[in-house]
């Protein structure tokens, strides 16, 4: 069986693969994150993914990769995660 590779650096996901009795390695595939203007987000999340893929599966063409990213977007906004705890704020009005 070919080796598995998580292309991501991101703690959530291994732990979301680690519920799986498979094993794998995840390896942080450092690619530019940034959004192409009027790109919109399902867009933006599909291209990450395969670029994180790519970017891993280039450095080891026998492994089977698993790219994968996620956005969030209310009234097509970005909703981004906080940078610490200390930016973390709560919305003065309700999501409707």
């Amino acid at each position: 069986m070919n080796k598995i590779i998580l292309a991501s650096s991101s703690i959530y996901r291994q732990e979301l693969l680690k519920r799986l009795p498979i094993n794998f390695s995840s390896i942080s595939p450092n690619i530019d994150e940034t959004r192409i203007n009027g790109e919109n987000f399902e867009d933006l999340a599909r291209r990450l993914s395969n670029e994180k893929a790519e970017a891993i599966s280039i450095k080891n063409p026998s492994a089977f990769v698993i790219g994968s990213d996620q956005t969030a977007e209310l009234n097509k906004r970005e909703i981004r995660k906080p940078v610490s705890y200390t930016h973390l704020t709560l919305p003065t009005t309700p999501y409707v």
